[in-house]
Order: C-alpha cells, then structure tokens, then sequence
C-alpha cells in the first residue's frame, strides 16, 4: 500500500454450526458449535457475537495497529 492510503483486508471466518456427515478419509475431525454447546443455536445469533467482538477490536487495530495484540498472538499462534 502507499503511505497515506487506507488498508483494505478480507477476514473470513468460518463455523461449522450444525454437525454434517464426514468423509471417512477426511485427515481431519471436524466438530460443530452444537456439538460443544450441546444445543441448537441460531446463526444470526452467532453473527451477532462474533461481530460485537470482531468489530471493536478491528477499530482498535485501525487506531493502535498490531501491538495490542502481540502477546495474545503470539499465545495462539503454533509457529511462533
């Protein structure tokens, strides 16, 4: 980017969030939010939460940049 001009990222985030049938090759187990909530859920619900957490810390990211976030990172992050 250039100095001055705005940054502009795509974040996906993806949720299993009813449990599907799975390949019996599949390399991977996947798990559902209702299979550890142990209920339905709604996703809109959903949405919603994860927006009331994504949207703030997005707005601080814009203000602070990366350094509030290090060290939570760097606990969740497997190569570092």
């Amino acid at each position: 980017s250039m100095p001055g001009q705005p940054i502009r990222v795509v974040i996906g985030i993806g949720l299993n969030c009813i449990p599907t049938p799975l390949d019996n090759d599949s390399l991977f187990k996947s798990i559902s939010m209702q299979e550890i909530l142990k209920r339905e859920i709604s996703r809109n619900q959903l949405a919603s939460h994860l927006l009331n957490g994504v949207i703030p810390a997005l707005e601080q990211f814009s203000a602070q940049g990366f350094r509030p976030f290090l060290e939570k990172w760097k606990k969740y992050d497997l190569l570092c």
